[in-house]
């Protein structure tokens, strides 16, 4: 073979090799289903992009590989829990602090923190701005300024003299929180019997043991009255079963 023909069998082989490893990074990004899943999970230094990967392959594939919870207890603090969520922000309550009344409503940023201050953050991130009776701005056919920059902006000179009452909220990021919601205790069964073996616990211990209440038994027992601080709670101390509410 002369060194023309070596020099096509090299190139060959140099695109060849090119392909497979394009088609191996694809296929390393795509789950069976053939959904992109989520490529920065692992790679991102943001805790909110670690968190939406790993959200992405519990629902796609039912658990979180081993890195990417690693990635997210080193990113966000804390582990990744499927019965829990992480809070990145919080919106503001809704403002009104205008009415269409003389040139337009005027719901702008600066007049709101100046008469609320404290209440909005100084770079929120997003923006919602509504009609009083809760339509979306972009509903009402009018000619309105929303934007993150500046709030909303409404003249009467563009709307034939009358604009709609507006309200706006905006979207605070904070440091990422861990939000799980604690499942609320049954009630016990227990029989009239069972209530006399107990004693008088401060209501402190009930709420950090998270007790249970007892089913249908309410106010003082056959004779029991706790203090103000102090439930009736049924059982022997190192096993308490439930508490009498208002005992």
């Amino acid at each position: 073979m002369n060194k023309k023909g070596k020099s096509a069998v090299i190139f060959g082989l140099i695109v060849a090799l090119g392909l497979v490893a394009f088609m191996t990074a694809t296929i390393a990004h795509t789950n069976p289903q053939g959904k992109q899943t989520h490529p920065v999970g692992i790679e991102t230094e943001s805790c909110q992009d670690a968190y939406a990967g790993a959200e992405e392959q519990l629902q796609d594939r039912g658990e979180v590989n081993l890195r990417l919870l690693a990635n997210i207890e080193d990113k966000c603090g804390f582990e990744f829990d499927e019965d829990c969520s992480i809070e990145f922000g919080e919106w503001t309550q809704w403002f009104d602090r205008d009415n269409p009344s003389g040139t337009g409503d005027w719901e702008t940023l600066n007049s709101l923190r100046n008469e609320n201050p404290g209440e909005i953050c100084d770079n929120p991130t997003q923006i919602e701005c509504q009609t009083l009776d809760g339509a979306d701005y972009t509903e009402t056919g009018q000619a309105v300024n929303c934007d993150i920059d500046t709030g909303l902006i409404c003249l009467n000179s563009e709307n034939n003299g009358d604009c709609e009452d507006y309200k706006i909220r905006v979207f605070c990021e904070r440091e990422p929180v861990l939000v799980c919601e604690e499942e609320a205790p049954q009630c016990i069964e227990v029989s009239p019997r069972d209530v006399s073996f107990g004693s008088c616990t401060d209501i402190s211990f009930i709420e950090e043991t998270n007790l249970p209440q007892c089913c249908g038994f309410d106010g003082p027992q056959g004779g029991i009255s706790c203090g103000a601080d102090q439930e009736w709670v049924v059982g022997v101390a190192a096993f308490p079963t439930c508490y009498i509410s208002n005992s």
